[in-house]
């Protein structure tokens, strides 16, 4: 992985065609980075993640930019708490923490509450049985596709 990066995450464009985006592995101590990759293809670290209270792992973020170049995101980990951290990244490389996530929010994922295991189930049924309805879905209208000669795309 490296001190660049590694297991890059989603990326955004801004007005000149360079590109912004996170990985969630490598930097400097192992806890993720944000990076740039200009027109020209080279890529520079415009922050690095130490994993202590400044956030750490940006998994799963799609970047926000601002009109002055602020790039705004989360991590998973890291923070006062360890539950990840709200964060902006000013167009010379600073980081400053928005909001420390406490793991306490309606905004977490439901397994992670402290429920007992019989009141957890139910929402583990219900995204099952919406996932499964989903695939149906998406499986019927290949079938369908491939039967009047359309192009799949997998």
């Amino acid at each position: 992985m490296g001190s660049y990066g590694g297991y890059p995450n989603s990326v955004i464009l801004d007005s000149k065609g360079n590109v912004y985006g996170t990985a969630s592995g490598g930097g400097a101590s192992g806890n993720g980075v944000v990076f740039k990759i200009d027109t020209s293809g080279n890529e520079t670290v415009l922050y690095s993640f130490t994993g202590g209270t400044d956030g750490s792992i940006p998994a799963w973020v799609v970047l926000a930019r601002d009109s002055a170049g602020n790039l705004y995101g989360t991590t998973a980990f890291g923070g006062a708490s360890g539950n990840g951290v709200v964060f902006r990244i000013d167009t010379s490389g600073n980081e400053t923490v928005l909001q420390q996530l406490h793991g306490r929010h309606r905004w977490q994922h439901p397994l992670r509450r402290s429920r007992s295991w019989p009141e957890r189930q139910p929402l583990r049924d219900n995204r099952v049985r919406r996932a499964n309805k989903r695939r149906r879905r998406v499986r019927n209208q290949t079938i369908e596709a491939l039967q009047r000669g359309e192009p799949t795309v997998y």
